[in-house]
């Protein structure tokens, strides 16, 4: 008895923080506004490089990624390797992420409903954003549902896919 009301009690407790915790798309959402507003409020592309390392890469997971990148080389790297590489593609993606924020300027937002993605624990976020006087730039979040929050694993803009990208950046500098 005691058992069975614990156990009702452990399920409703998780099943109301994960009603309580925010979707992917409200995270996305405070995200981008955050980084727009950050980008807005100081020219300084090291406080914008610390704003990214510290607000916005804890939505990506960097590890997952770096095999995505590294593709099936990833089985043969050591584990000291596989940090250094996991590091480096960090930087390097955070550091073209900051080129192409400042390149927005403000743009206007338009978050999309979200999609479900290839498995069940998947979905992709889609969102629009539209700078004075360019075209649109469609943005499409690849996430899946880790413990208990979301983590972005791909970035498709206009059809690109980061991962895909990168994989092919690195082996055209010798990624072996």
């Amino acid at each position: 008895m005691f058992r069975s009301a614990a156990l009702f009690v452990l399920l409703s407790a998780s099943v109301l923080a994960a009603e309580k915790a925010p979707g992917p798309e409200a995270i996305l959402e405070s995200s981008i506004q955050g980084l727009l507003a950050q980008t807005t409020k100081s020219t300084d592309s090291q406080a914008l490089l610390t704003f990214l390392e510290e607000q916005v890469a804890v939505l990506f997971d960097f590890s997952y990624m770096s095999q995505l990148v590294a593709g099936p080389l990833w089985r043969n790297v050591n584990e000291e390797n596989k940090k250094r590489f996991e590091a480096e593609f960090k930087k390097t993606f955070l550091v073209s992420l900051a080129r192409q924020v400042t390149q927005l300027g403000t743009p206007n937002i338009r978050m999309y409903p979200i999609r479900p993605g290839t498995s069940p624990n998947e979905v992709t976020v889609s969102v629009s954003l539209q700078s004075a006087g360019g075209p649109p730039t469609l943005v499409d979040f690849r996430l899946y549902r880790a413990d208990v929050d979301w983590k972005v694993f791909d970035v498709v803009a206009n059809g690109n896919s980061a991962v895909l990208y990168y994989r092919q950046w690195y082996a055209e500098r010798g990624f072996r």
